[in-house]
Formats: C-alpha cells, structure tokens, sequence
C-alpha cells in the first residue's frame, strides 16, 4: 500500500469539534478585523475630520450599494444639504460643491501642487484604453494624438457635416410626429440617434443610420447596458474578490457580448481606414496632424471638467447641441407631455439613464 494512503488525512484527523473551532475563529477573525477597520475609518482616518453620515464613513459598501441603484447623486445631495460644502461620502471619498474645489483638485499641477494620484476605481492603466489612463505622462501622450481632431479650427470643418445631421434630426422629428397619435414622440430617443450619427461618421467614416430609423441599432443597445455594468466593474476593482468570483460568475452569453462589441468597433475603425476618406473625421484630423436661476453659481457646474484632464471633445460637443437645438426650436413648437414631467429626476450610474423625453411637437408659427 501506498504511504500516502497509510496517512490520514488532514480533514479526516478533525473531529466535528476541532472544525467546529476552526470555523469559530475564522468567522471572528473576520469580525475583529472589519470592526478595527470600521474604528479606524471613523476615527483615526486622514479623512475623518470631515463632516459625513456615520454609515458612510465606516464602509464603501454603503456608497456602493447606492450606487448601483442610480440615486447616488440625489443620496450626495443630501449629504451636502446636511452636512455643508465639503462632505465625506466613503471611507476615502470626499464630495464638494463649491467652485473653488475644481482648480484645487483638477488644476494641472505646479511647482507648488503634485498631481493628485488617481482613485484605481476610476482609472485604469493605458494597456486598456485611452479615457482614463492612470499614469499622467501616458495620458498626456495619448491626449496630445487625439488633440488635433478636437481644435477649433477642426470643429470649423466639420460644421457642415453636423449640420447635415441636424437637418436629418429635424426632418426625423417632423416624420415621426406626423405619424404619431397627437403628435407626440420621444425627443431624447431622436437626439441621441442623432449624437451617436454624428460619432458614427466621425469615428468610422459612415452614418449609423439611426434618424432613419429612429431606433438604435445592437451595437448602439450594447452602449447602454454597459452603463450600469461601469460600476459593477469598479465595484470588483474595489473588492478583488468579488472580481475574482465575477469571473467565474459572469455568463459566457455576456462575456460574449462584449467581446463582439468591442470587435464591431475595431472592424469598423480598421474599414475606415482602409478605405480613407477626404472627410475631416477623427482619424483625418489626427493621422493627419502629425502629432429660478438668477442666484445659481453656475461656475459650480463643470460638466467636461477642467484642467488637463477635462474632455477632450466638449467643443465638438458644445457645437452639436447649439446646432441640434437651434434647428429643432426655429422649425418645431415643442410642449412636455404630462408623463415627462419629471424627466429631470434620473438614475445616474456611469452616466446618466435618460428615460423617453415625450413631447408634443407642431411646426412653428
């Protein structure tokens, strides 16, 4: 007989009683160490001289358990309307809604100030991507390719084609408010095919096609389902442990799926390219480059952000939204329908879940 099978085994040698201890202190020790870390996240934290809810400051899984619902941002509201300007919203996450905090936080760093280092939930190294680079110096080299395709002077060639686009949505909202019952029709639906047309020529040098359909094609529907899994993935970064059993967890049909999306996006950049274009598109520009209000504070509201690290498009992005608006108002009268009343009030994940934006449109007297 083998001499292994002589030996008993480890597990065989335990009694009922000894598993019975050693389950005991596992359990306790995980207990002793998430109350220690609860103690030392209300008490004796960098942090925790800022004013925040109790249940917040001990754990991110309070943050996070709203989070993935999509009301942290009215949760956040909430918070500074208790507690002031400045709030402590996690462990090591702080909020504030006052103008100054921008530049101090987001400012480019200077001889006086180091760049603040980068939360690892939000950031990821540049293997990755080219959005959220970790590494400062990676991200600078990146946004200095891709800079030249976003210039003033690139969105004043591309006017005209943002402009064909804008006639495209208003003669889609006429269509779809003719055939529709009272004249109502879903305008966020409209505005965002007519966003993603515009990123479609830009991006892949072809229309996507949406205005003529006014319905979202798969790869546009992937797009939005990603959106709530952003922070279920930053949630994993957060707790390697749940990325550990994600992995194994998540359904192959859904792993799948991104792998597709994200090969429908590279097959289309890769024809793009193959067959060029004379359209002042993305990668023309950068293959060719070379290298009751009255008392609001509206410098509060960075939407793109600021400093080196705010959005790189928000001039193309700024002149869409004039344009789409402008040609929209001056040919349509547009009134809310009843059951958009409260479009405002959103859930909000990654970006935010817009829900139908019903209106009631007639041509313009």
């Amino acid at each position: 007989m083998d001499s292994m099978e002589k030996q008993p085994s480890l597990l065989g040698a335990l009694s009922a009683r000894d598993i019975a201890w050693v389950l005991v202190s596992i359990v306790l020790g995980f207990t002793v160490l998430a109350v220690s870390n609860i103690i030392y996240n209300l008490y004796l934290h960098p942090l925790a001289k800022y004013p925040g809810p109790a249940y917040a400051c001990a754990t991110s899984l309070s943050y996070w358990a709203i989070a993935l619902t999509g009301d942290v941002v009215p949760w956040i509201q909430s918070i500074h309307t208790q507690y002031g300007p400045a709030v402590r919203i996690g462990p090591d996450k702080l909020s504030y809604i006052s103008a100054e905090a921008w530049r101090d936080i987001y400012a480019p760093a200077s001889g006086a100030r180091r760049s603040n280092p980068k939360d690892r939930t939000h950031y990821v190294e540049e293997k990755y991507g080219i959005l959220a680079v970790r590494d400062d110096a990676a991200h600078a080299r990146l946004r200095r390719i891709f800079a030249p395709a976003f210039a003033d002077r690139s969105i004043r060639r591309q006017e005209p084609m943002v402009a064909r686009y804008a006639d495209r949505l208003v003669a889609a909202v006429r269509r779809d408010a003719e055939a529709a019952a009272g004249g109502e029709l879903d305008l966020c639906k409209l505005w965002t095919c007519a966003t993603f047309d515009v990123m479609g020529q830009l991006t892949f040098g072809e229309p996507l096609g949406l205005l003529d359909r006014s319905e979202y094609t798969p790869w546009v529907k992937t797009v939005f389902g990603w959106n709530k899994a952003i922070d279920l993935a930053r949630l994993q970064l957060e707790y390697p442990l749940l990325g550990l059993l994600a992995k194994y967890l998540t359904p192959r049909s859904l792993r799948e799926m991104e792998r597709s999306h994200a090969k429908h996006s590279s097959d289309r950049v890769d024809r793009r390219l193959e067959l060029g274009s004379d359209e002042p598109d993305i990668w023309n520009l950068v293959l060719g480059a070379g290298t009751g209000y009255e008392n609001d504070k509206k410098d509060v509201l960075q939407p793109f952000s600021i400093g080196p690290r705010n959005c790189i498009g928000q001039n193309l992005a700024y002149y869409e939204m004039r344009i789409f608006l402008a040609k929209v108002l001056w040919n349509f009268d547009i009134k809310l329908c009843p059951q958009s009343k409260d479009w405002l009030n959103q859930k909000s994940f990654a970006l935010w879940q817009k829900p139908p934006l019903w209106v009631k449109v007639t041509p313009a007297q």
